[in-house]
């Protein structure tokens, strides 16, 4: 039975307050799925000397991560020191035991273990507590990187290293995590940490070759690999027909499969791929063509929805150019060439880079100067010789050129080699678009209010862990969001939003901020009894749907201690 939200006790100085925010919503959720037996089972502990077990340590990191604010996992000891260890973990355990020595240990024993199996194993439990089935597994990847001014390289092969960096920070180091994620849920199910300087064609195509086996034992029904245009290279499509994959994915703009496609683009013969929606991209069936030796199926999109945004960064860049433009052909009037032949050159190389502007007839103005030294003979002119050439024309933005490259971003092709399937555009774009779940994930990781935006561990070993540690804090963050929204969508119930508005489908985030605001206590007093204050109808109504296991941390019960122990 969960309280009422009116306080039930006044504070004094024996009696003890504890805010419990969204914590106890991310502690029922992890033993929900059973994720803390299963760390126990795989990783266990060691030695007589550490208190915790290895399964409430991660389950403590994990609601430290998710907890809002986001508190620094440097800071665990300070974190839990306010919190109630015995209702969360195991009732020896105290926030002392909590140290940088026992975290440090614990990561040790993931990288033992395995991250990457680890965590296959943990979402394989959440996909089967949450009755999903994966059919489609959408994968990208990004980079976290390290303020720290060393490479450092060990055994395990992993390390951190200069890269293309997503953070738009070349100047650090950095690692790779590589996920995938289930098109229809968002949870990631496989997450794999490779070292900084590892581009994404290779890690797609390593993962194809060396994990993709481990991945189909535990999510049978997967058929379908979805990504961006770094999955579309002749190796992987050729490793995907001798594996049986079903590959989804663009096709990269810059090529001759591409480039035919666009040939193919005109406006009165697209046909609009989501009937009933005015906003519908449009699109036409391309020729069967092939990436290597692949025979794939290509559908030509064009997304007007696109348009305004598109136009926008193109007319930012066309802006940009026009200026650098003009300011090039102004220097060329205050530093002149010293003949005309180099005006004509550096003219000829200016010209050649526009991309968005018109350039008018140049205008080449010739500097002279007398030749010689003194007055000219008497009656005679004075000789001079050209000692400069400056040039000057006219620049304007060339809107036909802005509206076709507009055009040309708004179009794209997509590839399958599933060529034996019927099927529709809506279907095909459908897949790709779900695309953006993965992409929201690393919104998500890279969110400071959770989880990680950089990383200050130096050991390899350890930065891998932390990494999965990271990984495992976004799924437990994706099913309960999965979950939320299908207990409050499949009972109507309403969510209450910001300016009296309200939704079946609150996002985590939105429900954590809804739940920090409550400013929910648990009140200890000096006989042993319990109380929790400030649930309000909207949180005992959601937790009582969604079942014990969450109902459990705002229940006065379980704060109740027995004073003789």
């Amino acid at each position: 039975m969960l309280p009422s939200s009116k306080p039930v006790v006044s504070i004094n100085s024996k009696i003890s307050s504890q805010e419990l925010g969204n914590l106890g919503m991310v502690a029922g959720a992890f033993d929900e799925f059973g994720l803390e037996d299963l760390i126990n089972k795989r990783i266990g502990k060691e030695g007589s000397h550490v208190v915790a077990d290895s399964g409430v340590l991660v389950k403590l990191l994990v609601m430290q991560m998710l907890n809002v604010p986001y508190q620094s996992l440097s800071g665990t000891q300070e974190f839990y020191s306010a919190l109630p260890l015995e209702v969360f973990g195991q009732q020896k355990i105290t926030s002392e035991d909590l140290g940088r020595a026992v975290l440090s240990r614990l990561l040790d024993d993931v990288y033992e273990y395995g991250s990457e199996k680890l965590f296959l194993e943990c979402s394989a439990q959440v996909v089967e507590s949450l009755n999903i089935k994966i059919t489609e597994a959408h994968i990208d990847s990004t980079s976290f990187h390290s303020d720290g001014k060393s490479t450092i390289q060990d055994e395990c092969g992993f390390y951190l290293a200069l890269g293309y960096s997503r953070d738009h920070r070349p100047d650090l180091n950095q690692a790779i995590c590589l996920m995938l994620a289930d098109g229809s849920s968002g949870l990631p199910f496989y997450a794999r940490n490779l070292s900084g300087n590892v581009n994404d064609n290779k890690s797609f195509n390593n993962m194809l070759n060396f994990a993709w086996t481990n991945i189909k034992e535990q999510f049978s029904e997967l058929e379908y690999l979805v990504g961006d245009s770094a999955l579309c290279t002749a190796a992987n499509f050729a490793d995907a027909a001798e594996q049986n994959i079903k590959l989804v994915t663009r096709v990269p703009d810059k090529t001759e499969t591409a480039a035919r496609c666009f040939e193919m683009f005109e406006p009165e013969k697209m046909e609009s791929i989501f009937e009933g929606d005015e906003n519908s991209p449009v699109g036409r069936w391309c020729e069967d063509g092939s990436i290597g030796e692949q025979k794939v199926k290509l559908l030509l999109v064009s997304n007007g929805a696109l348009k305004e945004q598109k136009s926008q960064t193109i007319r930012k860049h066309a802006q940009t150019e026009l200026e650098k433009i003009r300011s090039a052909i102004k220097k060329m009037q205050t530093q002149p060439a010293i003949c005309k032949a180099d005006a004509e050159k550096n003219f000829s190389k200016l010209v050649g880079k526009v991309k968005f502007c018109k350039v008018g007839l140049p205008n080449y103005e010739e500097v002279f100067k007398q030749a010689r030294r003194g007055r000219p003979k008497k009656g005679g002119a004075p000789e001079t010789k050209c000692v400069a050439v400056k040039v000057n024309a006219e620049v304007l933005l060339d809107e036909q050129k802005i509206a076709d490259a507009v055009e040309q971003e708004c179009l794209y092709v997509l590839a399958t080699n599933d060529t034996e399937r019927e099927w529709t555009m809506a279907q095909l774009l459908g897949i790709y678009k779900r695309q953006s779940v993965i992409e929201r994930n690393w919104r998500c990781c890279k969110d400071p209010r959770f989880f990680l935006d950089a990383i200050y561990l130096k050991t390899p070993s350890r930065i891998d862990a932390l990494l999965w540690l990271m990984s495992l804090a976004l799924l437990v963050y994706a099913a309960m969001e999965y979950k939320i929204r299908k207990i409050t969508s499949e009972n109507g119930m309403e969510f209450p939003l910001f300016e009296n508005k309200t939704t079946q489908k609150p996002t985590l985030r939105r429900v954590f901020q809804y739940v920090g605001n409550l400013r929910i206590q648990v009140i200890k007093l000096p006989d042993g009894k319990a109380y929790i204050t400030n649930v309000d109808d909207v949180m005992s109504k959601l937790l009582m749907k969604i079942g014990d296991s969450w109902c459990w941390y705002y229940s006065a019960d379980s704060y109740c201690c027995n004073l003789s122990t």
